[in-house]
């Protein structure tokens, strides 16, 4: 869903955004913060630059609906 969204966002191929290994790591790690996103695997300064926000928003948002 968020490499979707990505996609069409930046008119980009899927695998451009982010690997399936990344998005694993996304889910298993659940960053915070932008300094947590940089520890995921394929992930670096310039995808945090342009992706960071947008994707500690929506694990965090994320993160709380299944809290409830």
């Amino acid at each position: 869903m968020l490499r979707l969204h990505l996609t069409k966002q930046t008119n980009r191929k899927a695998y451009h955004i982010f690997k399936n290994q990344t998005l694993e790591q996304l889910v298993k790690e659940k960053p915070q913060t932008l300094e947590e996103l940089l520890k995921i695997d394929g992930i670096g300064k310039q995808k945090v630059e342009e992706f960071g926000v947008e994707v500690v928003k929506i694990i965090q948002g994320h993160t709380l609906v299944n809290m409830k």
